[in-house]
């Protein structure tokens, strides 16, 4: 649905799903600002799970996709009615607001504008794509596209609405997650300004904490790095390049940046439950709500959210040591047991997610890694210390719970920082966004404290710190552009669907593929400068060798091992029988058994192969033709073969 449509289409399904809870439930000491906010944090899992239903009543992906606008439509009523209700919106919010969309949009456009496919192929983008597409071609549940048949083990609800989207506006992913990456920047500086407001921080403490969390955390090690001439490894404790700032991870596609609105919407839920009474306990259901939509969209970040529940559960502990009869010991009860209800779905979806992982990939730090992270821990947050002080001592009866509550959360997602270490990409570092966000609301406070002592001097102090703030990254986005890969091929991005442009190597082959086979295809092929799965729309029988390529962000035997923990012996003998299939010095045999086991998954194979250097098995495969076998493309020096299974090899595999 491209048009003047598409735009209409893409704020329904951004705002209105989540508006059936945020705005169905009576939860008008909420406000209206909240509520919407709230609203599009829940929008993933929401759209994931109506997706699903649509589904199991019989939709296919292209039916699903056109009837969630419609079902999600009539939730605009909710909106209005609590917008006629809600007063009008401070003017002081206005411009601020307005600058903060200009430069997060200017931020993640301008780039993308400027290279196009060279922000496509890089970092998680290209990566995503691989199930954003399986979702659109009508997967139930994404397959790992490196080694067909097997379930991708990654959790995938959080990619339904891009695939949505991109299907009904006819827009390629990239365009898709550079617009959901706006919106849910936007949101998280507005969930935090709530909640440094819920703190009792003005409009300029809000707007403060906000700030503190994009670009504020690790500021000091950056400019210790800049000291040392960008060469990061020489100071592994001065904090991760990839938090360094907050708003950096919000260039590529990720999860991430659904997983922080969600977590910061739920963090603004524990801190009001800090009062308890009859409407902070309807709030508990929009909680546990959001804890769902975090643990199914980013589950890694769930146990971030344990903590803070875990923080605000001490939090009302120690407010009924100091005042019994107040309900605080009833309210922790519901609470716990929110969240243990909460937990159940979560843990459901990871066991289906997981099903074909091997092994666990998370195991302990080591005593000089775990120092050298505790020390990163004091340097990332250093800049927000004198603030958080500040802002502590502002914090004081009611509002004494809810600093508890973030300072134990901060405290845990530290913890889960520190001990872990998840393997090669060291994916602990997440949970830095998740203690910058704990502390981020003490920070504005702090800093409103802090200004309102300045007096005449505040603008000029304001204006510096802005300036402070955005030279990391100004020089990120700098040194990005100017080191950014040309080494990549033109890409057609004018559609949902993104292919090679007309005359790129493989463009035709790959077209012959996607265009000429069904959809359940196995691909084989022996090499491929650039990830080929999203060009393609197939799985592949086994990653093309094992080097590292263009459009993938490490090497393919690393990823499938480490990252997604699939067995050794499965992916090596996968490996095996294509090196066989492709070798010049293969036996008709050993290529028939190689064939063989590509066939045994019962679907149709594809055969990409270089006319020149696998000539052999052009010829093997031209004696195979009418048994299965068929040429469906050759031109440029490239041929494509398909061969259909035979009934004695759909018994699968």
């Amino acid at each position: 649905m491209s048009g003047p449509l598409a735009p209409l289409v893409w704020a329904v399904l951004i705002v209105l799903p989540g508006a059936w809870a945020a705005f169905g439930l009576p939860l008008r000491e909420l406000g209206l600002g909240s509520r919407l906010l709230l609203s599009v944090a829940l929008t993933p899992a929401v759209v994931f799970a109506q997706y699903y239903a649509l589904r199991f009543l019989g939709a296919s992906f292209e039916q699903a996709a056109f009837a969630l606008p419609l079902v999600n439509l009539p939730a605009a009523l909710l909106v209005l009615r609590a917008a006629r209700r809600a007063g009008p919106v401070p003017r002081g919010l206005v411009g601020p607001s307005l600058l903060l969309v200009a430069v997060v949009a200017g931020f993640l456009w301008i780039p993308e504008r400027l290279q196009p496919e060279a922000w496509l192929v890089q970092g998680h983008s290209w990566m995503h794509t691989d199930t954003v597409y399986a979702l659109a071609d009508g997967a139930w549940a994404p397959e790992e596209t490196l080694l067909a048949g097997l379930r991708a083990a990654y959790p995938w609800a959080g990619h339904v609405v891009p695939a949505v989207l991109g299907h009904v506006s006819d827009a390629p992913p990239i365009a898709i997650y550079v617009q959901q990456n706006v919106v849910w920047v936007l949101v998280l500086a507005g969930l935090c300004g709530a909640l440094a407001g819920e703190l009792g921080a003005t409009y300029r403490g809000r707007a403060a904490a906000a700030l503190a969390l994009l670009l504020g955390f690790n500021l000091v090690g950056y400019f210790l790095w800049l000291g040392v001439g960008f060469e990061v490894s020489r100071l592994p404790w001065a904090g991760d390049w990839r938090y360094t700032p907050p708003l950096w991870a919000f260039r590529f596609f990720n999860q991430l940046a659904f997983a922080m609105c969600a977590l910061a919407g739920a963090t603004l839920l524990l801190l009001r439950a800090a009062r308890p009474g009859s409407a902070r306990s309807r709030e508990l259901v929009l909680l546990g709500l959001l804890a769902v939509a975090l643990g199914w969209v980013y589950p890694i970040l769930y146990p971030a959210l344990a903590a803070l529940v875990g923080g605000q559960l001490v939090a009302l502990a120690l407010a009924h040591r100091r005042a019994r009869g107040d309900g605080h010991l009833a309210h922790a009860v519901r609470l716990a047991l929110v969240f243990v209800a909460a937990s159940v779905p979560v843990v459901v979806l990871m066991q289906v997610t997981t099903a074909d992982r091997a092994e666990g990939v998370l195991t302990l730090a080591g005593g000089r890694r775990m120092l050298e992270k505790a020390v990163a821990v004091l340097v990332s947050a250093s800049a927000f210390a004198p603030f958080v002080l500040v802002g502590l001592r502002r914090c004081a009866g009611e509002r004494r719970s809810q600093a508890t509550c973030l300072l134990l959360g901060a405290a845990g997602c530290a913890v889960l920082y520190v001990v872990p270490d998840i393997p090669h990409w060291r994916m602990e570092y997440k949970f830095m966004f998740a203690l910058a966000l704990c502390l981020a609301p003490l920070v504005g406070l702090g800093a409103e404290a802090v200004g309102a002592r300045l007096g005449r001097l505040r603008p000029a102090v304001a204006v510096a710190a802005l300036l402070l703030l955005a030279v990391p990254l100004w020089n990120k986005s700098a040194r990005a552009l100017r080191t950014a890969s040309t080494n990549y091929p033109a890409l057609d991005v004018s559609s949902f669907s993104v292919r090679l442009q007309p005359g790129q190597p493989a463009a035709a082959a790959y077209a012959a593929v996607r265009d000429g086979t069904p959809a359940d295809t196995v691909v084989l092929l022996d090499a491929a400068p650039l990830h080929a799965p999203p060009l393609l729309r197939r799985s592949l029988f086994a990653p093309p060798d094992t080097g590292q390529r263009l459009g993938f962000s490490m090497e393919y035997g690393t990823f499938l091992r480490l990252v997604r923990g699939y067995d050794e012996a499965r992916i090596v003998a996968r490996e095996q029988a294509r090196t066989a299939l492709f070798a010049p010095g293969s036996s008709d045999e050993a290529r028939a058994a190689a064939l063989g086991r590509a066939l045994a998954l019962g679907r149709p194979v594809a055969v990409v192969l270089e006319e020149a250097r696998h000539a052999a098995l052009d010829a093997w495969l031209a004696r195979r033709a009418g048994a299965g076998a068929g040429a469906l493309h050759r031109s440029e020096g490239l041929a494509v073969w398909l061969v259909r299974p035979e009934a004695s090899a759909r018994s699968g595999a």
